[in-house]
């Protein structure tokens, strides 16, 4: 049987509908795996923190996570005590603290018998719990909190290391008496309110009073002038109760109690 012209015309033209159906439906595949990719990755990149740590500046509100902490430079050692080493560094355009484990510090040494990963864990664990204290404890003359790595492995030494606990706060000055005794009597002034207002934050705060075992001047530093308080292992929920006066007298350096107060329990 002889076909005519007019189906080689509708043979070509189904084919060559065929093939433009294919070539869109590749486009049209590749689009939206370019789309997916690009929108997972952004996902990735907003769950992890900041969008561009080197221009992070510590005021937008964004918390770093181990991956922007991981790119923080010019370390440089600054103090250490028996829990945290304590270090400096740059992210962005800031410069930061951050706190760490003393992994030669009394709390470790005095858990030497034990596993070590077991004995960093617990001392790791001081260093969660001032972070959600800080976290709660928000206000102007608070050290303020910008992120931290609590990673999920097991602490080892390495190298390299893994598994250190780590948080980031800003970075203040320690106070020295010799600086302060050369500061105008607005700035001294300025230190005495904000202790006062730490003081009274403390006592008034949303999880009930709290309690300042241990009050040093290490606890505080100075940020742009502004007392802050840093360091708030010692600080434990609920106030002493007394049983008498002479509970809550204050003593000199040889025991005496020199001021008393009523006790009101």
């Amino acid at each position: 049987m002889q076909r005519g012209p007019g189906f080689r015309f509708y043979v070509t033209l189904y084919l060559s509908l065929c093939l433009i159906i294919n070539v869109l439906l590749v486009i049209y595949f590749l689009w939206e795996q370019s789309w997916w990719n690009g929108a997972k990755a952004k996902d990735i990149n907003i769950s992890n923190g900041v969008d561009n740590p080197t221009e992070w500046n510590g005021d937008d509100g964004k918390i770093l996570t181990c991956s922007d902490i991981n790119r923080i430079s010019n370390l440089t050692f600054l103090r250490s005590g028996w829990t945290k080493a304590v270090y400096k560094g740059k992210i962005g355009n800031l410069w930061v603290a951050i706190k760490t484990v003393n992994t030669n510090g009394h709390d470790m040494k005095e858990c030497q018998n034990k596993d070590k990963s077991f004995c960093y864990a617990r001392t790791a664990n001081k260093i969660i719990k001032e972070e959600l204290l800080l976290n709660e404890l928000k206000h102007s003359n608070i050290i303020k909190v910008y992120g931290s790595c609590m990673p999920v492995s097991i602490y080892s030494p390495g190298p390299p290391a893994s598994g250190v606990v780590t948080m980031v706060t800003e970075l203040g000055q320690p106070l020295d008496m010799l600086q302060i005794l050369q500061m105008t009597f607005e700035q001294r002034l300025l230190i005495a309110s904000g202790l006062i207002d730490i003081l009274q934050h403390l006592s008034h705060c949303s999880i009930g009073p709290l309690l300042m075992k241990d009050f040093r001047r290490d606890q505080f530093v100075l940020v742009n002038g502004v007392l802050k308080l840093t360091d708030v292992d010692d600080i434990s929920i609920g106030e002493t109760r007394c049983q008498q006066s002479s509970d809550c007298g204050i003593t000199n350096s040889e025991g005496v109690i020199v001021i008393t107060v009523n006790c009101e329990s």
